[in-house]
């Protein structure tokens, strides 16, 4: 059984490593991958869900029912630079593209805040 080597430097210093260790070492990469990538989906899967939870109380709320802790929590965020698209686009019934005309920026630009703020009273409701 033959052992291949493959040379690598190090801080200088030349060293070889078997196929063995670098399996090992491809191994344990790909491992940190799909673990950051699952966690990452996580992330991503719990965001979207606190974003379709204030959404859902931001229609309530504007259009129904009050919520005491929601109007405290609009208020702290009432000085942020895109504040208003939460009442445009929740309150007025605007579409994002109207909302972008609006504000003469992109639609990217107001969906990208739009969740930035719907994820930040989620923050101080929770």
């Amino acid at each position: 059984m033959a052992l291949f080597t493959r040379t690598r430097t190090r801080k200088g210093k030349e060293e070889s490593m078997t196929d063995k260790e670098i399996k090992d070492l491809i191994e344990a990469t790909a491992r940190r991958v799909v673990h950051e990538t699952k966690r990452q989906m996580i992330i991503n899967d719990i965001d979207k869900m606190a974003e379709k939870d204030i959404s859902d109380m931001l229609r309530s709320h504007f259009h129904t029912k009050r919520n005491k802790k929601l109007d405290r929590a609009l208020s702290d965020i009432s000085y942020d630079p895109y504040y208003q698209i939460i009442n445009l686009y929740y309150k007025e019934n605007e579409k994002i593209e109207n909302i972008a005309e609006l504000m003469q920026c992109d639609i990217s630009t107001v969906s990208r805040n739009k969740k930035r703020l719907c994820r930040m009273l989620y923050r101080k409701i929770i």
